[in-house]
């Protein structure tokens, strides 16, 4: 049976992601009744153009393996000619992704990547944050609206970059750097 441009009886599976096939964006889904796909698509998850003749843009996003995630089949479930990954759902029935799903509101964007990294974007705000979520800090922070770049890594070492100058501050010491002049532990060294 060949592709058709438009078929009455669109319809889809769950199943989860098995095997990557990173050069073709693709991957094997093993579905709820059993049955295994090869070279399932993903879809770029931002639009895809190309820029000039070298580059191109988009978003692929490959699903980890264990992913849960619907697989739609455009010309039916028995023709898997063009089958490609819809997406994924989070369970509200489900602890973890409750927990999830309670965090956010509707002016952010938040993604956590495997390794638990989050990410935030608060689109009023233009805001964007990465956290570890098992240890509960920030580690990143471009806040676009007052021109301002945090960074503090799990030790609490923070780097602040704004419009007053760069501050590094240690457990012991702190170096702020402005035009003109350093400030060591507040005591002022002019430079020349």
């Amino acid at each position: 049976m060949s592709p058709r441009l438009f078929s009455p009886i669109i319809s889809g599976a769950f199943g989860y992601v098995k095997e990557h096939f990173i050069g073709q964006a693709a991957v094997s889904v093993q579905l709820m009744t059993g049955i295994m796909l090869h070279s399932v698509a993903v879809p770029s998850r931002e639009w895809v153009c190309d820029v000039d003749s070298s580059t191109s843009t988009g978003g692929l996003d490959i699903p980890p393996i264990g992913s849960l995630v619907f697989v739609l089949f455009p010309y039916g479930i028995s023709n898997t000619a063009g089958a490609m990954i819809l997406g994924s759902f989070f369970d509200y029935r489900n602890d973890k992704h409750k927990k999830f799903l309670n965090a956010g509101d509707e002016g952010k964007v938040i993604k956590v990547f495997p390794g638990n990294l989050k990410t935030t974007y608060d689109r009023d705000e233009q805001v964007f944050t990465v956290e570890d979520v098992d240890d509960a800090k920030l580690l990143i922070q471009l806040d676009k609206k007052n021109k301002k770049l945090l960074v503090t890594d799990w030790n609490d070492n923070k780097i602040t970059l704004d419009s007053s100058g760069v501050k590094l501050e240690g457990k012991s010491n702190t170096v702020k750097l402005e035009t003109g002049k350093v400030t060591i532990n507040g005591n002022l060294e002019v430079l020349q």
